[in-house]
């Protein structure tokens, strides 16, 4: 008889991701099979080296499971938590403007387009912050 009270879930990470993977970070997940639930964890380990025909690398996060309600061969819909940007500024992207040297955020609700320069996120764009501001 097999012991499931601590499960092991495998996640193929995308390549574009692979290379911000790290052991301990946060993961949550949630399973079809128990809607409404979400469920949290941590990257216990993780390949170093991509599979060839999938170009993904597999990351390993175990958990407990001492209600046995997560069972082997469910899948997950996982997220990792991979940066968080807690006070970045989400704009839309019709609201930058792309010069040859720099990437410029020019507030919509301004009369006359204001242009201040912006960093690039590792998804989104963020809005740098000064003092000038």
């Amino acid at each position: 008889m097999s012991d499931f009270s601590r499960i092991r879930l495998q996640v193929a990470v995308p390549e574009s991701e692979a290379s911000f993977i790290a052991t301990n970070q946060p993961v949550k997940f949630t399973v079809e099979g128990l809607p409404g639930r979400t469920f949290a964890g941590t990257v216990a380990r993780f390949a170093y080296a991509l599979e060839e025909a999938s170009k993904t690398m597999l990351a390993e996060i175990e958990l407990p499971n001492q209600t046995l309600e997560l069972r082997p061969g469910m899948y997950a819909s996982v997220s990792i938590g991979i940066e968080r940007h807690p006070d970045a500024l989400l704009v839309p992207v019709n609201a930058l403007v792309q010069e040859k040297t720099a990437l410029l955020f020019s507030p919509l609700r301004t009369i006359k387009p204001e242009r201040r320069p912006c960093g690039r996120g590792s998804t989104t764009v963020s809005m740098s912050r000064s003092s000038a501001a």
